[in-house]
């Protein structure tokens, strides 16, 4: 197990409206004492909208790191006694003017764990429409970018897109969609299995009924119990129900 550093004195370098840059003298057992800096940031909240007909909402804005246009999220920081999910709602008015009914948290990670110990909460704001025009900032030059999912996808795979956090934003908020879209599909071929199952088995019951006119209540609840019936028909729409059913235990099977 990697043994861990403690910090002896930590002292503040630098202050800006948005960060601390700090110096911190650590003492590891084994290795000469020495100073570390660390970044100290608020949470941040970043969220990927998509509006009802699938495109998704991003921004382009100046990167004064990089010192050229990024095409990214939405998001920002997390103001003091904001939630993440606040925050992400208000970011996605300010920089975009659209707005969701629901958020969906897709979790957190540290975005830079060497200098920064700060987190970023990830969000889908699915059905996101258009309410208002985005707010213009003085210091911030942003520009509205609504794109379909395939000129999302050309952009993670082109270098169009660079931001990380972005990057990873978009491939949770894809695995998302993804996945309801299969619960959805399931869902849809569940029902229409149901339907086929309860008619193909109205008429494995009404033929055997024909060949077999003493068929109890008990017979009927098991229309596949019938050996003696040595009628190609009845065998045929049998194997159809059988066929059916695998079908819907098989599909039952992969959602669990």
């Amino acid at each position: 197990m990697v043994s861990r550093p403690h910090r002896t004195e930590t002292r503040v370098v630098a202050r800006y409206p948005f960060l601390e840059v700090r110096e911190h003298d650590i003492v590891d057992e084994g290795a000469p004492a020495r100073t570390v800096v660390t970044v100290e940031l608020g949470d941040w909240a970043i969220v990927c909208a998509v509006t009802p007909e699938g495109r998704f909402v991003l921004v382009d804005q100046h990167r004064h790191g990089v010192d050229a246009p990024s095409l990214e999220l939405a998001g920002g920081l997390v103001d003091p006694g904001e939630t993440p999910e606040a925050a992400a709602r208000r970011e996605l008015r300010e920089e975009t003017g659209y707005a969701a009914p629901a958020l969906v948290a897709l979790g957190w990670v540290h975005p830079n764990p060497a200098l920064q110990g700060n987190r970023a909460f990830f969000f889908l704001a699915a059905g996101a429409t258009k309410v208002g025009e985005a707010e213009d900032h003085w210091d911030e030059r942003i520009e509205t970018r609504v794109l379909e999912e395939r000129e999302v996808v050309a952009a993670l795979e082109n270098g169009g897109i660079t931001h990380a956090m972005a990057v990873l934003g978009i491939i949770r908020a894809r695995a998302h969609l993804d996945a309801r879209r299969n619960d959805l599909l399931t869902a849809d071929v569940g029902r229409v299995l149901d339907d086929m199952e309860r008619l193909q088995r109205e008429r494995v019951v009404a033929l055997a009924r024909r060949l077999r006119p003493n068929l109890t209540a008990e017979d009927l609840a098991s229309p596949h119990d019938f050996p003696e019936l040595d009628d190609p028909d009845w065998h045929f729409e049998d194997g159809q129900l059988a066929a059916i059913q695998a079908v819907r235990y098989a599909l039952a099977g992969k959602a669990r």
